[in-house]
């Protein structure tokens, strides 16, 4: 019996509507019955808090603060009796905000946080809700999980419905009719990354209509009606003010370029490694250039070249030098290798970083023996060899 083709199904999609991704922001779920006290909200799967009267997370048009309004859902206040509402959202921290919260863990000697990402999904997880209230997290409410008492047929429709209740959505989404506009849309959010008050990485691209939505179906991981597009490493011109050379503890010299600071995924950077010489002879890079930045990952800042066209005149090639830059003793280049390294076997730098991996956690842990320890105890004469430590 002759086997008869089945024929593909084409749906024709409608509208799309494109979203933010936030880089840091950590997915929620909120769950409003009416007369009853918010149940949960869960962060990336844990719970962070049950109790209604100190979870306040959620927004309003006319105060955007994290902490401010969540009284709002607990106490039934909808402009619109519903019989059930549930929302899901991202928590995520400004760059001002950041800003702030940096201040403050140094002027009471804390560590600093080193992304908006650690510090906001730290600060969720405080035992302590009065700090938790402190940081100022904001939030945005990005879809509508259920809803009973109201029909919603649309995402574009659901963002309205939340306007109107009061709720903050995602800032700046576009409903668009076509893939010439998604694509212009895309293009103009990547143009504007830097004039927002968060960093983003990417744009999501949903269908809108959920009748589609649920014809469209998903996968074992994915919805097959939604995708992201993530923009490259975000980068930024800077100068380059000095090169400041270290001696690790093999002796190798390890050029760092230290340039004017500027923002970088929600960071404040102002050094990145130039490895060796031949990474730097490969860029051209010179004192006084205009160097191009960007992070790697979204973590580690890196060189990526340098602005030719803004180069300073009389500049000249920058080279590491014969010398170690800490004892001044005579160095050399290791036959097929790029690394440049101290020939002074009592180099103190070299002395510094054996003594420091010999007491680190990796080695035999011992505790309160920082670097600075470490640097005071070789200054004054009391180490000169690993086994000083012991006496």
């Amino acid at each position: 019996m002759k086997k008869t083709k089945k024929k593909k199904r084409r749906l024709r999609v409608g509208r799309l509507i494109l979203l933010l991704l936030i880089i840091g922001a950590i997915s929620f779920s909120c769950y409003k019955f009416i007369d009853v006290p918010i149940r949960s909200i869960e962060v990336t799967g844990n719970e962070i808090l049950s109790d209604s009267e100190i979870i306040k997370a959620a927004s309003l048009d006319n105060d955007p603060s994290f902490f401010s309004v969540i009284s709002m859902l607990v106490k039934n206040k909808l402009k619109e009796p519903i019989e059930y509402l549930e929302v899901r959202g991202e928590v995520y921290m400004t760059n001002e905000a950041f800003d702030k919260v940096n201040e403050i863990q140094e002027l009471n000697n804390k560590k600093t946080f080193a992304n908006p990402r650690n510090c906001a999904a730290g600060t969720l997880r405080q035992l302590d809700s009065r700090i938790t209230k402190q940081r100022n997290l904001s939030m945005f409410i990005f879809n509508i999980q259920d809803i009973r008492g109201k029909e919603i047929t649309s995402h574009s429709q659901g963002y309205e419905y939340l306007k109107i209740q009061g709720m903050k959505v995602i800032d700046n989404y576009q409903v668009c009719h076509n893939f010439e506009e998604v694509w212009k849309a895309i293009e103009m959010i990547g143009e504007s990354r830097d004039q927002l008050g968060y960093d983003i990485d990417g744009a999501v691209v949903k269908i809108d209509s959920y009748a589609q939505r649920q014809q469209l179906g998903q996968t074992a991981k994915v919805p097959r009606w939604a995708v992201a597009y993530k923009y490259p490493p975000e980068e930024k011109e800077t100068k380059l003010l000095d090169i400041e050379l270290s001696v690790g503890r093999t002796g190798r010299i390890t050029p760092t370029a230290i340039f004017e600071p500027v923002r970088l995924c929600g960071t404040t950077v102002s050094r990145a490694t130039l490895h060796n010489q031949d990474f730097i002879d490969s860029l051209d890079v010179r004192l006084g250039d205009t160097i191009i930045v960007y992070k790697s990952g979204e973590i580690i800042p890196k060189v990526k070249g340098v602005n030719k066209d803004k180069r300073p005149a009389g500049s000249v090639p920058y080279q590491i030098g014969n010398t170690c830059p800490v004892c001044g003793a005579p160095t050399y280049q290791e036959e097929g290798t790029v690394d440049i390294k101290c020939s002074n076997p009592t180099c103190p730098s070299k002395l510094v970083r054996n003594v420091v991996n010999f007491v680190g956690r990796d080695a035999m842990d011992i505790k309160g023996f920082g670097l600075s320890y470490v640097e005071t105890l070789i200054d004054q004469g009391y180490i000169h060899d690993v086994s000083d430590i012991y006496i």
